[in-house]
């Protein structure tokens, strides 16, 4: 019993001795990406589609009201016939104005994606050639919302890693991927923003070789 017990302590004192061996180092991955000058590109060319669309969303939504109050100024001079077509157009518009909407709500954040993806890598790379250079067994993110309560010991290495970004090459973010397609007058876009927040990273553990 008492060897087991001995066997135990020094097992324990081992692993203790490797886990103080290690490097800590953690960063806010989130403001990284918010602190490279391709996330206000990016953020740009967010806001310049969704005006686009929040603005023929407007003209649809416009032209809508005007077919709906000249029928209402109508009606009584229809025929039953008539007045029921002209229902049934009205309806129909309204369900196309709903289905674009949602649609150019899917097309952004696949733009969003498309636009961000390359951003997240690069700061990737960049967290692990910092980690490499300097010995970092393991790097934690801070952002808020990612799980990480407390953490103490570690170094936050967000100024060595913005500045590890700054020499490696711009990302051309016109050439991320196609824009998603403007929508055309016989279809209607949609006027709900969809901002372009940092995504939520998962914590980068880049184990020394």
């Amino acid at each position: 019993m008492i060897r087991k017990t001995l066997s135990a302590a020094i097992v324990c004192i081992f692993s203790l001795a490797g886990l103080n061996a290690q490097k800590f180092a953690h960063l806010d991955f989130t403001e990284l990406v918010r602190s490279m000058p391709e996330y206000k590109l990016a953020q740009e060319e967010m806001e310049k589609m969704r005006k686009e669309m929040e603005d023929e969303l407007i003209e649809l939504q416009t032209e809508l009201r005007e077919k709906a109050q000249k029928f209402e100024k109508e009606a009584a001079s229809y025929t039953d016939l008539v007045r029921q077509r002209k229902i049934r157009e009205i309806q129909e518009m309204q369900q196309k104005i709903q289905e674009y909407a949602e649609e150019n709500q899917e097309n952004l954040a696949r733009r969003q994606q498309e636009l961000l993806q390359p951003l997240t890598q690069k700061a990737q790379k960049a967290i692990e050639e910092v980690a490499n250079r300097n010995g970092y067994t393991y790097v934690f993110d801070s952002s808020q919302g990612n799980g990480l309560l407390f953490f103490k010991n570690g170094e936050d290495i967000l100024p060595l890693v913005k500045k590890q970004l700054e020499s490696m090459p711009a990302i051309d973010i016109r050439g991320t991927g196609p824009s998603a397609p403007s929508a055309g007058s016989a279809q209607p876009a949609q006027n709900n923003q969809q901002q372009a927040p940092a995504q939520n990273q998962q914590s980068t553990k880049q184990k020394r070789k």
